[in-house]
């Protein structure tokens, strides 16, 4: 735990350890649910920072996966932004669904 700032915006670091079995018991999501099963994990650790309004402003994880002979390690940071930003976009059209 400790500070940083992440895009410009001073924020606060957590780090949690999410129980996989607990979070897939407690998913109303089941497609939630069946990704978090896949990864054969029993813990699932991350970083989180929040800044001070309580927006999550950047994730990071990384997962260690491992099957057979193969092994492979997935670095991920996800970062977050323009809050109260307009969206522009629109749906695809049926035949490229």
């Amino acid at each position: 735990m400790g500070s940083a700032v992440i895009d410009g915006t001073q924020t606060t670091e957590y780090k949690v350890n999410i129980d996989v079995a607990k979070a897939v018991a407690e998913s109303s999501d089941t497609g939630i649910a069946a990704a978090l099963k896949c990864l054969n994990m029993t813990s699932f650790p991350l970083a989180i920072w929040i800044d001070a309004q309580g927006r999550t402003r950047q994730i990071q994880f990384t997962w260690n996966l491992s099957q057979s002979s193969a092994s492979v390690t997935v670095s991920v940071t996800i970062g977050f932004s323009t809050f109260g930003e307009p969206v522009y976009g629109s749906a695809p059209s049926p035949s490229d669904v």
